[in-house]
Formats: structure tokens, C-alpha cells, sequence
């Protein structure tokens, strides 16, 4: 069987019709399907208003006696550069935290990624820390870190 083909090269800026394997991979954010509903900004809202130091925080904003640069409290919602400010709630970090790096969206895919894909929503005093201690108390990555192991490279060939 005989294929009568001919293979053209095509500059970059002719060649319009681009596919995955053209396209540069570090130019992508991580993606992540995580929807922020109602009911949670609700809870985040709660935690606010139960967390002391938060709870003055948004009076001194709302009466403009000390704005903030990045802070905005708007519709009973408070946001630093346009994040959710959750409060110092344990059950609601640890109900952020179990989908961004738990789930099959997370993939337990250590500390960075997980930290990434978080604070593009969310904003907590102290949260690289809870995400670092999040993932290193991690069974299954502990798992996955103890299978893995450093291949011998010889010292010549």
C-alpha cells in the first residue's frame, strides 16, 4: 500500500489553525470547576461577622474612618483585591480546602498548585501556612511521596 502525501511547513503567524500541542502550556492558569454559591458566600459572610478582629475591621471600613488599599465591603460582603475574606473558622477553611486539593479537580497536586488555585477565590490571614500544613498532613499524598523514588543515574556511561 502506497500514500501519496507531501508535508508543507507553515510559518507560525501562517499557520492560523492551532491545536493543543502548539499552544504553550505555561501561558494557561490552572483551571479549576470550584462555583462559589450563595449559601457559601453566606457562611464566608457569617464567619466574618463571628471573627472579633474581622468584625472591626469591617466597622472601621464601613464608617470610612480607616479605609483600607485592597479591602472593599460591599452588599454585606468583604474582599481583599476582589477575594472573599473568610474569617477565622476552621470547619469553613477545612470546607474550601477538601475541593481544591482533595477532590478529583485538586488531585492532591501539592502545595503550590493547591495554594494557586485557592487564593484565586478566597483570602485569609495566615492561609500559605494552612494550605502547607493542609498538604503535608495529606495520607494520600504521604502515600504517593513514599512510592516514588529518585532513579539511579550512573556516574559514566
Amino acid at each position: 500500500m502506497r500514500l501519496d502525501f507531501r508535508i508543507k511547513y507553515k510559518k507560525g503567524k501562517d499557520n492560523v489553525v492551532t491545536n493543543v500541542l502548539s499552544r504553550n502550556p505555561t501561558q494557561f492558569k490552572s483551571a479549576s470547576v470550584f462555583v462559589i454559591t450563595s449559601e457559601l458566600i453566606q457562611r464566608v459572610n457569617d464567619s466574618c461577622r463571628v471573627d472579633h478582629k474581622l468584625q472591626k475591621f469591617i466597622d472601621s471600613i464601613r464608617m470610612n474612618q480607616n479605609p483600607r488599599k485592597y479591602y472593599t465591603f460591599e452588599n454585606d460582603v468583604l474582599r481583599r483585591k476582589a477575594k472573599l475574606v473568610v474569617g477565622n473558622n476552621a470547619k469553613l477553611r477545612t470546607q474550601i480546602l477538601q475541593p481544591f486539593h482533595d477532590s478529583a479537580i485538586g488531585g492532591h497536586s501539592g502545595y503550590e498548585m493547591t495554594y494557586r488555585r485557592i487564593k484565586d477565590h478566597f483570602y485569609w490571614m495566615g492561609m500559605p501556612k494552612v494550605v502547607k500544613k493542609w498538604v503535608q498532613n495529606c495520607h494520600i499524598c504521604k502515600k504517593l511521596s513514599a512510592m516514588l523514588q529518585l532513579l539511579y543515574i550512573p556516574d559514566r556511561p
